[in-house]
């Protein structure tokens, strides 16, 4: 009798142990990367690209966000670039950004991320 509980509990841990490391979130899988989105509007037109990477180390839920803006206006095109901070969220499956308090949530199924109204296409 022992010998035959000794293969099914070690079949039993194998196959938990396993479920336990495949229960990551997919989001996090697709966070890192780099997202664009254009606009136009009668006066301008933007293009927007937004790089998001895992800030310190894997679990620590820090993200370091670079966005490059080119908008072009009826007279010469501005350039601008900021640095965010921002913090992965899980029960929202979201990033919030330290810096001005806005939301990035993220859907892997369409590759895409949304910022307020924008959406962003992953590359």
């Amino acid at each position: 009798m022992k010998i035959v509980l000794l293969p099914v509990a070690s079949y039993c841990l194998l196959f938990f142990g396993c479920s336990l490391l495949s229960s990551r979130e997919p989001v996090l899988d697709f966070i890192p990367g780099t997202y664009i989105a254009k606009w136009t509007t009668a006066f301008t037109e933007a293009r927007d690209t937004i790089f998001i990477e895992l800030s310190v180390r894997e679990g620590s839920g820090t993200y370091l966000i670079t966005r490059r803006t080119y908008m072009l206006y009826q007279q010469k095109p501005q350039y601008k670039l900021v640095h965010w901070t921002g913090i992965y969220n899980s029960g929202t499956k979201s990033i919030i950004i330290n810096n001005n308090g806005r939301i990035l949530s993220f859907d892997p199924a369409n590759k895409e991320m949304k910022m307020g109204a924008t959406t962003y296409k992953k590359l």
